[in-house]
């Protein structure tokens, strides 16, 4: 039977974004690595620390985002966001406390052009020990980290209201897509945009979740979930189209086709992954699913395309004897599969890939987490280079720690971010630039 565990894009996804996964863990210490720079970040509650998203700018500086412990209460992280210079210099950290100084934890990050930097989250809106009252809010700061605004969305006190994702368009305006829901406790798939001070453009709402968010260079939205839907800049609904699985991530080429991946039940016990191609009018293209060897459960975290049409997703599958290991998968533009690579590490347990990123090389990395013994309580950060025919070119192991997020930059080096855990069995935010060589 598969097994969930640290994974945090596996657990939001798989839990509506309704929490965050916590690690558990044995104590440990994070061993040297063959990398370009490593950096940590302890919060001043100097507790846990959980960073879920990275970007780039063009100029090689590496901003990451997650949750904090603050020092307040017990209940109390903040969002916590950083700036790196590209030699690993950390040039700023930028808080956001809620009004309630309880529980905010960011989903997503994007920056402009002009370094401006956007991170979108969950926020607790009243003090409470359950989960529950969240809302969307969303944070700017500009390239020196200095807060410009802060906005926040929600419905009914008590209820969920949680972002999976921000995107910002060529003139600033800023894009959140999420889950919120309605008065009868029903889940809505809503987008909200804002200009680039902040004021609010337009909200659409449409019954079902929102896991993933994109913009395509006209300022088309795409969100998908338990629905794939397209706006136009202006709000106005394009086209909406609803398949029998739950997909958590999107990516649109330049001619406007849509590419959803997730993970769909099947008929008699278990899931495999689901992938999805639509056409700029929404018209399902093809549709594949990947059921791994040992016919057991199988969920597609994260989709990649290159510049041919090619489409690569990755996640987590059962191995007939090797527990749950990466499972990578490459198709061509018409659905066609290319190839498929499994990742197994060290300790033949559990293997969860939660990100994908592609250079222009051909080159294809994913990073997530891999038990590292038999206990099954410990666990690194793995991360692989495949070229563009699936042969396996490195793998970097970063003992004690998870990669949640990851992203190429310039030059082809490669950004890493995710957790770490301390001699102290508390968790620090870990950030990792390794060239295109996995230095």
């Amino acid at each position: 039977m598969l097994k969930i565990r640290p994974g945090f894009l596996m657990r939001w996804r798989l839990n509506l974004f309704f929490a965050f996964a916590a690690f558990f863990c044995t104590l440990g210490c994070a061993a040297a690595v063959s990398a370009e720079w490593v950096k940590e970040y302890d919060g001043p509650g100097n507790g846990r620390d959980y960073s879920t998203a990275i970007a780039v700018d063009g100029g090689g500086n590496v901003y990451v985002t997650g949750h904090s412990d603050g020092i307040s209460t017990s209940l109390d992280s903040d969002y916590a966001t950083i700036k790196y210079s590209a030699n690993g210099s950390r040039e700023w950290v930028a808080r956001y406390d809620g009004p309630a100084s309880d529980s905010d934890s960011p989903t997503g990050i994007a920056v402009d052009g002009d370094g401006n930097v956007y991170v979108t989250g969950r926020s607790s809106a009243v003090v409470s020990e359950f989960e529950g009252d969240y809302d969307f809010a969303t944070v700017k700061y500009d390239t020196d980290g200095n807060q410009k605004w802060v906005t926040r969305y929600g419905t009914l006190e008590g209820i969920h209201d949680i972002p999976a994702g921000v995107a910002v368009d060529g003139l600033g305006n800023v894009y959140v897509a999420g889950g919120s829901t309605d008065g009868t406790l029903c889940l809505d798939a809503t987008v909200i945009k804002y200009d680039a001070d902040g004021n609010c453009i337009w909200i659409r709402r449409f019954d079902g979740g929102a896991y993933a968010i994109a913009l395509d260079d006209s300022a088309n939205v795409y969100v998908t979930g338990t629905v794939t839907i397209k706006y136009d800049s202006d709000g106005n609904r394009k086209w909406v189209t609803r398949s029998s699985g739950m997909t958590s991530s999107i990516a649109v080429d330049d001619t406007g086709n849509v590419y959803v991946a997730g993970q769909i039940k099947r008929t008699s016990s278990g899931y495999d992954y689901l992938i999805v191609k639509y056409d700029a009018n929404g018209s399902r293209k093809w549709v594949k699913r990947y059921n791994g060897p040992a016919n057991g459960s199988d969920f597609a975290h994260a989709i990649a395309l290159d510049g041919a049409g090619n489409v690569y997703v990755t996640g987590v599958s059962e191995g007939t004897s090797s527990g749950e290991d990466y499972a990578t998968v490459k198709y061509d533009a018409n659905g066609n599969r290319k190839w498929v690579k499994r990742y197994n590490g060290p300790a033949n347990g559990g293997d969860s890939a939660s990100a994908i990123a592609l250079d222009g090389k051909g080159n294809v990395y994913v990073t997530g987490w891999s038990d590292s013994d038999s206990s099954g309580k410990t666990y690194d950060c793995a991360t692989i280079n495949y070229d563009e025919n699936g042969n396996q070119k490195w793998v970097r192991r970063y003992e004690q720690a998870s990669g949640s997020s990851m992203v190429v930059g310039g030059g082809g080096n490669l950004y890493v971010t995710g957790t770490t855990l301390t001699t102290t069995g508390l968790e620090h935010y870990l950030t990792i630039k390794y060239d295109a060589g996995g230095n």
